[in-house]
């Protein structure tokens, strides 16, 4: 199965937005950084 990149990114950021569920807002530049994916996306 293909993937595109910006589908990854989206993958990526969702995961981690879901284990960080209960530490409640997370930055963009967190993610980012944790998940190595660009901020911009």
């Amino acid at each position: 199965m293909k993937i595109s990149h910006r589908g990854l990114y989206g993958l990526k950021a969702l995961t981690h937005l879901a284990e960080a569920y209960d530490r409640g807002l997370v930055k963009i530049h967190e993610i980012a950084e944790e998940e190595s994916i660009p901020e911009k996306f």
